[in-house]
Parts: C-alpha cells; structure tokens; sequence
C-alpha cells in the first residue's frame, strides 16, 4: 500500500532508534560502597587514597601504582563520589567524603545519633526525637548503631570488585577491632591538622586559602582541571558537548 511504514517512499530514518546513551558511550558506571561492621583504620586509608584516585607517585612506577599503559588507574577512573564514613580514630563523629577528579574532602560533621549527647537530646523538638529513635532502629542490633560508611562512587570503566578490596584493606583488622574505641581513640589521624588549620585559619584574607584546604586531603591531588563541569550522571560536560559536534 502506498505510504505504508515498509512502503520504499517512505524510508525509515537511518538514525531513529539507535541514539547510545552518554553513560554506556563513555562506560559511566556507579556503585554504592557500604560497611557497618568496622570503621576504617585512618592512617591506612590516607595511604590507600592516592592510589584509589589515580595520583601518580613520581617516585613509583606505573606497575607499583597500578597503572596500564595509559596512566588510568586499573581500577577505573573515579569521577565523583559523595557520602559518611567512620574513621575508628573520630568513633563518635560522622565523617562527610567528597570528591571531584582527584580532589577529595574529607570533614567532621554532627555525631551519629547513636552517639548524641544528653544536652543535645534535651535541646531537640519531640519530633526530631521520634524521627531519630525510628531511624536508629533501623540500625538495633548493630554493635556500634548507626556508625556505618557508605559511599556512593561514580567514574568510568569502573572495576567495583578491585575498588572494594583497596577500600576494605583501609579497614580495622580483627585485632584492631577487638582492641575497642578507648584504644583506637589514642591512635594518630592524619586528618585532623587539616581540620585544625581550618579552624585556626580565621579572617577574611585567609578566606579562600581554607577554601582550598577543605578541598583537599593529605597525600591526594593532582593537576586537575577543578573548572572542569560534570552533568548529574559525573560525565564531563565538556564530553559530551564534543561527542554532539562530532
């Protein structure tokens, strides 16, 4: 019949159907990293960042830094990645993580609840009391409550299995974990200088160089183009707008 779908007069679009999605083009993938058994042993994850984050030491070669040929780490690169972690060195303190590129942030926030304080109970609304005893029950059972780390990581070509084992060898051992909070307490974290100088900083001339110093963790970052803007999937934006012109 003339002007039907499979009538030669009218061709199908050469183009309709077949558009690939900008996270399968460019292999963005993202996974949920989660752990409430054990916190992690601070000193060891600040010496497992740089390798997760791809920065090249210059002193060790792309095989020691598990690198290939290219210099992308074997793990994948992380884009962006967001969430809480328990450090066993800030036990009652809820740790924020944040990255972008190879820039990480790493900042004491509020205490999880299982931790909050008798003046602070007193001082919140009857509403907020219920909201936190509901989601604490989330978490019965659970040796330490609430202190768990949960990260949410976003990157391409993403190798979840290789990223979870560097990320658990951050964690305590069996030993370290029987040792218990009022141990891990006495132990160093290199993070908090970091956290300190901020503090300390003060002024308003100081005002961007703490900014800069939030953004970054010991031993993390490299020459990055931090300008760089990434859509709400983490895929550079820059990307994307070059893949459309080709």
């Amino acid at each position: 019949m003339p002007g039907s779908a499979l009538s030669p007069l009218h061709p199908a679009h050469p183009h309709r159907g077949t558009h690939t999605p900008e996270t399968e083009e460019y292999g963005v993938g993202s996974f949920v990293y989660r752990f409430h058994d054990r916190p992690f042993h601070s000193a060891r994850l600040q010496a497992t960042l740089p390798k997760l984050f791809g920065h090249r030491d210059q002193e060790a070669s792309a095989a020691a830094s598990g690198e290939d040929d290219t210099g992308a780490p074997s793990h994948g690169s992380i884009l962006r990645s967001k969430g809480s972690v328990w450090l066993a060195t800030m036990h009652d303190i809820i740790v924020s993580w944040a990255s972008a590129g190879q820039q990480l942030s790493l900042q004491p926030q509020q205490p999880w609840m299982c931790a909050v304080g008798k003046e602070q109970l007193e001082a919140m609304s009857q509403e907020e009391k219920d909201e936190m005893e509901e989601q604490l029950q989330c978490s019965a059972g659970r040796e330490y409550g609430d202190r768990e780390i949960e990260i949410v990581i976003i990157g391409i070509a993403l190798d979840r299995p290789k990223i979870e084992s560097m990320l658990n060898a951050a964690l305590l051992t069996d030993e370290e974990f029987a040792q218990g909070p009022k141990v891990w307490a006495d132990w160093e974290c290199p993070f908090i200088s970091s956290w300190v100088g901020n503090e300390e900083g003060g002024g308003d001339d100081d005002e961007d160089d703490e900014d800069d110093e939030e953004a970054e963790v010991p031993g993390v970052g490299g020459e990055e183009d931090e300008d760089e803007e990434l859509d709400a999937s983490g895929l550079p934006i820059a990307a994307q707008a070059a893949s459309g012109d080709a």
